[in-house]
C-alpha cells in the first residue's frame, strides 16, 4: 500500500511515511529507485513501554480488512512481543463495505513456477489474490446517491465542527481580555493605594530610629 514504516533500535518512535506512486499499484515496479517517489511524513507513533529492540510485518494477508487495517507490526521489547495495530479511519456509514481503495490485490500463498521451471531460468509474475471476504461488498460498488449523502453530511459535521472551535476560540480570548482587564486595575489600583497595598494604615504609628529623639529629653 505504499506505507513505509521506520524503526530504530532502543527507541520507542514509529516514523511512518506515504509513497505516493505505491499506494495505488497492485504490482510495484521492477526497479523502483528509477522512478520519482513523493513521500508524504504521517504522524508518528510513540509506542509505550521499554524501547524496541526489534520488528517484524506480519503478511498482508493477515490483516483485519474490516478494521481497515492496513498494517500490523510485532515489536520487540526486552521483556514482551507486542503487536501494533495501524488503521485508516472509516465512517460508519461505509465500515460494512470492503476497502478496495486500500487494499489492492497481494501475493497469494501459491508459487508462480515450479522447481524445474526455476531451475531452468524460468521468470514469472507473483500470484495474486484478492483480499475481500467472501459476501462483501466493495466501497466502489455503493450507489452514488449514498456517497453524496455521506459526503453532504461530512461537509455539515465538519463546518458545525469548526463552527464549535471559533465559538470555543472566542470565549476563551473574552476570558483572557477579562483576566488582562482585571490585572490591569489591580496594578492601578496598587499604584494609587500604596499602603493598602502593603498591608498598612496611613495612621499606623512609625518607628523611631536610632538617631530620633526621645520624649524625656525635650524640654519643659
Amino acid at each position: 500500500n505504499g506505507v513505509v514504516l521506520f524503526f530504530a533500535r532502543g527507541e520507542n518512535i514509529i516514523h511512518i511515511y506515504e509513497l505516493e506512486d505505491l499506494s495505488r499499484a497492485p504490482l510495484k515496479p521492477d526497479h523502483p529507485a528509477t522512478e520519482p517517489f513523493k513521500p508524504h511524513k504521517c504522524t508518528e507513533y510513540v509506542a509505550p513501554g521499554e524501547p524496541t529492540s526489534h520488528a517484524a510485518l506480519i503478511p498482508r494477508r493477515a490483516l483485519d480488512t474490516s478494521k481497515a487495517e492496513f498494517a500490523r507490526v510485532l515489536r520487540l521489547t526486552p521483556s514482551v512481543v507486542e503487536p501494533i495495530s495501524f488503521t485508516i479511519p472509516r465512517a460508519a456509514d461505509i465500515a460494512e463495505y470492503f476497502a478496495d481503495d486500500i487494499y489492492a490485490e497481494t501475493r497469494a500463498p501459491a508459487a508462480a513456477l515450479k522447481g524445474a521451471e526455476w531451475l531452468a531460468g524460468k521468470n514469472a509474475r507473483p500470484v495474486l489474490e484478492s483480499m475481500m471476504p467472501p459476501h462483501a461488498k466493495r466501497l466502489s460498488k455503493r450507489d452514488p446517491k449514498l456517497a453524496h449523502a455521506a459526503l453532504r453530511r461530512g461537509r455539515e459535521n465538519a463546518a458545525r465542527f469548526r463552527r464549535e472551535l471559533d465559538e470555543e476560540e472566542q470565549r476563551r480570548l473574552e476570558r483572557d481580555e477579562a483576566l488582562e482587564r482585571m490585572q490591569r486595575l489591580a496594578v492601578q489600583y496598587e499604584a494609587y493605594n500604596p499602603n493598602l497595598s502593603t498591608g498598612t494604615s496611613k495612621n499606623a504609628a512609625v518607628p523611631l530610629e536610632d538617631d530620633d529623639v526621645d520624649e524625656d529629653e525635650w524640654d519643659d
